[in-house]
């Protein structure tokens, strides 16, 4: 398999999970829609990059506690 031409599609998922991570702000019902909504376009393009978002929200979590 070649990469080469998925790397965008990469990068844009990071993207999409840094953003969704970064929602955590926003408690409300838009903010869980935005959310669910990212996660889903996430999925869709790339599932690999969940493993990416559970970090994320981990770290973030742990930032937040502290």
């Amino acid at each position: 398999m070649s990469f080469r031409f998925e790397c965008w599609i990469m990068s844009l998922t990071q993207l999409f999970a840094v953003v969704s991570a970064l929602l955590y702000r926003n408690n409300g019902i838009k903010g869980y829609i935005y959310r669910t909504v990212i996660l889903v376009v996430l999925l869709s393009t790339y599932q690999a990059s969940l493993n990416f978002y559970y970090a994320l929200c981990f770290m973030v979590f742990i930032f937040r506690a502290c």
